[in-house]
This record gives C-alpha cells, sequence and structure tokens, in this order.
C-alpha cells in the first residue's frame, strides 16, 4: 500500500490532524489537497440518549513546508527525524452549555500533537488541547495505534486510547461540580478500513467504541456512558 494511505489510515484513527503526512515526503514547493464527505451515525453529544445521522465535509490540505490542515484543525509539522512528529495545532471550539446541545460562543483551541512510529505498523501518539486563556480547561488524548495492509489497496487499523481532562474542562463541558476531580474522561476503541479504489478516490470506514469515566460518567448531563460512532466517507486527491 503506498504510503500515503497508510497515513490516512493513520489520520482515521487519530481523528486529527495529528497524523499529517511528514513534510519532508513530499517535493519542495509542493501541495496537496483532499476533499470529501462523510456519513455519520452518533450521538448527538457526548452521553446524550439521542442519536443522528448527518453528512459531514471533509477537507486535508498539507504544504511542503510543514503546514497542513485537516478539517479546522490548522498545524504545523516541525520534525526531521524519521518515524517522529510533532508540533503545534490551532482551531476553533465551543463550550457545552446544556445537556441538550447548546453551546457557548467559538473560541480560539491552542495545543499540540506527538507522535513516534514503534514499528512500521505501531505507533504511540498523544495530542493535547485546551481553549484560549486556559479558563475551560484542557483535554489530552492518548493512543496506541495499530495499521497493516491486508490485501492489495485495502488496510485495517485498531486503535486503543484514553482521554484526560482536567477540573475546568469537567464543569465547562459536563456541568460536574466543585468537588469534580481530573482524570480520565473516556476511553475508547478504534476500528478503521480504508481502500485504495484509485490513485485518486480513497472509501474509509470507522467505528468507536467509547466509555465515559470518572466525573464525566456522573454528570447531569449524563444520560449513559456507553457509546457507538459509525462512518463511511469517500475522498478525492489532487
Amino acid at each position: 500500500m503506498h504510503l500515503r494511505s497508510v497515513w490516512a489510515l493513520a489520520a482515521l484513527l487519530a481523528g486529527a490532524a495529528c497524523a499529517a503526512d511528514a513534510p519532508f515526503l513530499m517535493p519542495e514547493h509542493s501541495r496537496e489537497f483532499v476533499v470529501g464527505a462523510a456519513l455519520v451515525y452518533q450521538d448527538e453529544e457526548e452521553g446524550s440518549a439521542r442519536r443522528s445521522a448527518f453528512l459531514r465535509p471533509h477537507f486535508e490540505g498539507e504544504w511542503s513546508n510543514g503546514v497542513f490542515l485537516q478539517g479546522l484543525w490548522l498545524g504545523k509539522q516541525l520534525s526531521t527525524v524519521p518515524h517522529l512528529r510533532y508540533g503545534p495545532l490551532l482551531s476553533f471550539g465551543r463550550d457545552r452549555v446544556s445537556a441538550h446541545g447548546g453551546h457557548g460562543s467559538p473560541r480560539p483551541l491552542v495545543g499540540a500533537f506527538w507522535e513516534y512510529q514503534v514499528l512500521h505498523n505501531l505507533s504511540i501518539r498523544a495530542r493535547g488541547h485546551r481553549m484560549a486563556g486556559g479558563g475551560n480547561g484542557g483535554l489530552l488524548d492518548l493512543q496506541l495505534a495499530s495499521f497493516n495492509s491486508v490485501a492489495p489497496h485495502h488496510a485495517l487499523g485498531l486503535a486503543a486510547g484514553l482521554r484526560l481532562s482536567d477540573r475546568r474542562y469537567l464543569q465547562a463541558n459536563f456541568d460536574a461540580g466543585k468537588d469534580a476531580s481530573g482524570g480520565v474522561k473516556d476511553v475508547y476503541l478504534k476500528g478503521a478500513w480504508l481502500w485504495e479504489l484509485n490513485p485518486k478516490y480513497t472509501a474509509s470506514m470507522t467505528l468507536e467504541s467509547r466509555r465515559l469515566e470518572g466525573s464525566a460518567a456522573t454528570s447531569p448531563w449524563v444520560a449513559r456512558r456507553r457509546s457507538l460512532a459509525s462512518s463511511v466517507m469517500l475522498t478525492y486527491r489532487y
């Protein structure tokens, strides 16, 4: 399988821009873009009893100088060491302000990512972010992922991870009380399948099982701790 398809599968497992291609793999002064759409079926909010299906646009862009864009995340890949990637991230996010999906005004999110490829098909990742100003807490995602080519133009991936949050994050997004303690917010297991239809088009499918933990699980806004999310996506690279 083409190297870029391996990183595309890694991005599906990570669910974030931290798995973007290393810039030194691209010709100098070059750039590449991916557009597509995903049909997603998931809980309307974390812990919600209501589920919905919707169509979500997908966009990626990367430049040979290390700058990349994936969805609403803008980042910069700084490493020049093989098998290692790290750098800053910037995006926008909103606090959840009600049990039924109300959100506050958009605010800048600042963060960073780190990934080390232990073996050709095994990597360790970390990604953290917090709202600018720090008043609404932060979130840290730790993940172990494996991805393998199973047939010509087909690859499968599996990732297991946990997300850590501080007390301020839980209070801002889960209405946790003053006695809430930071720690593990949720644990998850995620699988992804990728099929290179041709050099331009790629189809993929993901499935993620998540379980809320600690103060997030006991939030008055949470109707159920366990959730299952799925998506099917088609992308075009140019």
